[in-house]
């Protein structure tokens, strides 16, 4: 159970550092498109979208003759609105942010321990984790741009940030299941003992890790080889 503590609490706490230097960054904000005026823009919005909400542009629900015209016509728009409006940090967010990866650390332990027994080679730690998390981000960030005329390019940065939290939160939890079989364990003893070296000092001692594990008789030896670059 204090395993399970752990790996959950340290999963969170990771994932939650990356969430926050992921979006307060400017650069995931360089695929908004801008308006000329905010100020106009908004009073424009209070005006015609008074109550928090989603809203579809042409409204898909009005089986009209003219629905499809006004598809035809343009502009298609999907518009998730608050008009009253929030601070631009809110600690509620930060409170509700840690909430959420705690609950994502809790349900990725459940399954990563459930599934032990099928990640026993280093390989499957780093791909089915990677794996999992592509057929996750092609299901759920391509919906918008495929079924509703969204901008793809805004869910790609999604897609970027909610794959690399889900990567480094199941390796850190897998860390935790598998100790020293696991691949961050054997990555940083890899490292350590590398840069322990006199002669790694020099700039090809940057190594791209490649390591794999091999079952035999219930033992894993490890046998861990390295590119130097």
């Amino acid at each position: 159970m204090r395993t399970f503590a752990c790996a959950i609490i340290t999963a969170a706490a990771l994932m939650y550092i990356t969430s926050v230097a992921f979006w307060i960054s400017q650069w995931p904000y360089l695929v908004l498109s801008r308006v000329s005026d905010d100020a106009s823009a908004n009073d424009a919005l209070r005006e015609y979208f008074p109550k928090a909400g989603i809203y579809m542009l042409p409204d898909i629900r009005e089986k009209t003759e003219e629905l499809p015209q006004l598809y035809e016509q343009g502009p298609i728009a999907t518009i998730f609105i608050q008009p009253q409006g929030s601070p631009i940090l809110s600690w509620r967010r930060h409170v509700g942010g840690i909430f959420h990866f705690l609950l994502l650390g809790s349900f990725l332990t459940v399954f990563l321990n459930g599934i032990q027994s099928s990640i026993t080679r280093v390989r499957h730690q780093v791909g089915l984790p990677a794996v999992a998390g592509i057929a996750a981000v092609l299901l759920c960030d391509t919906t918008g741009a495929l079924w509703f005329y969204q901008d793809a390019t805004w869910h790609l940065v999604n897609g970027l940030y909610h794959w690399t939290t889900w990567f480094l939160g199941s390796l850190t939890i897998i860390a935790f299941l598998k100790g020293p079989d696991s691949f961050l364990f054997r990555t940083f003893t890899y490292l350590q003992t590398s840069f322990s070296r006199p002669e790694s000092s020099s700039p090809s001692a940057i190594v791209l890790i490649a390591s794999r594990s091999i079952e035999d008789n219930g033992r894993n030896p490890r046998q861990i080889s390295s590119i130097g670059f």
